[in-house]
């Protein structure tokens, strides 16, 4: 998609679909029917799970992984990770998060994410490629 065809789109009543590309094309967002479907599955597998991933040309950014309360504790939060690594793998690029966590609980999900191979983006494993502004991320490189 060139600049001309976006004011185009931009100045006439376009349609849904022609936005979401724009969209994905000012941000370099990557639609992946692949990545898509591994969501898909991995909610489907595990009900109530809460997964926000998305894929730009550079990195697949976590946004967020949420077990249900009473599901925790039985892997499927590594469950989940080890899928997510493995296609990251396939498509050979990083994973990157911003570790949030509940109230009391910010030391666990580091740890979490510690124990599944993720490492912080700083000092001199600071990755400038990856980063992300104004937050204190996490990767995991294939």
């Amino acid at each position: 998609m060139d600049w001309f065809n976006i004011y185009k789109i931009a100045n006439s009543k376009a349609k849904k679909e022609e936005l979401k590309s724009l969209k994905d094309f000012a941000f370099g967002l990557k639609p992946s029917s692949k990545l898509d479907e591994l969501v898909r599955q991995l909610k489907s597998s595990f009900l109530g799970l809460d997964l926000y991933v998305y894929e730009t040309l550079k990195t697949i950014h976590v946004s967020r992984i949420n077990v249900p309360k009473d599901q925790r504790g039985k892997g499927i939060g590594s469950k989940v990770l080890t899928a997510l690594k493995d296609y990251a793998r396939q498509v050979s690029k990083p994973l990157v998060l911003v570790p949030e966590a509940e109230r009391g609980k910010k030391q666990a999900l580091e740890d979490f994410y510690k124990s599944n191979d993720f490492v912080y983006n700083k000092g001199r494993r600071k990755d400038w490629n990856i980063t992300v502004p104004f937050a204190k991320s996490m990767y995991w490189k294939p």
